[in-house]
């Protein structure tokens, strides 16, 4: 079966086409001209008219141009996102973001320093993003100094 992510339809191949009367794979489908496997349809009169290769156009005849009569290409389309899965054995869609945080934190050193740094990264289709937190807190007897920075990136694409 298909994963999650992914469905298929039928196309006409080549799109368009249209037999050397005029016509087209719709036409052949509502007239009943064919059956879905390939075979005439009760509204295809063979007696008077003759085979489906006797109206081929480009080497194509409905019943291998047409989706209606079991020919056209079967074509592997992507699902919206809300209907994709994040498990998806192929790799999962766009709207799926990895994230790993990882935080150190220093002893306080001779001078009473303790830092602390987490830092964050973010990646999915069309995104990515690094951001580090950086805090630090400095005691002495009678001051407590506290300063946090944050800084990251993030990366669009197309």
């Amino acid at each position: 079966g298909l994963c999650s992510a992914e469905g298929s339809t039928c196309e006409d191949e080549p799109s368009g086409w249209a037999d050397s009367y005029g016509d087209d794979c719709q036409s052949y489908e509502s007239y009943a001209y064919c059956t879905s496997s390939g075979g005439y349809g009760s509204g295809w009169n063979v007696d008077w008219w003759g085979t489906f290769d006797d109206y081929a156009v480009g080497g194509r005849s409905a019943a291998t141009a047409c989706c209606a009569c079991g020919g056209g290409q079967e074509v592997v389309v992507m699902l919206p996102e809300g209907e994709q899965s994040c498990e998806d054995p192929v790799g999962p869609p766009p709207h799926c973001m990895t994230s790993t945080t990882t935080t150190t934190i220093k002893p306080a050193d001779t001078t009473g320093t303790l830092t602390a740094t987490a830092t964050s990264a973010s990646t999915s289709a069309h995104e990515t993003s690094t951001f580090t937190s950086t805090s630090q807190i400095i005691a002495t007897n009678s001051v407590t100094i506290s300063t946090t920075s944050l800084t990251g990136t993030i990366t669009t694409s197309t």
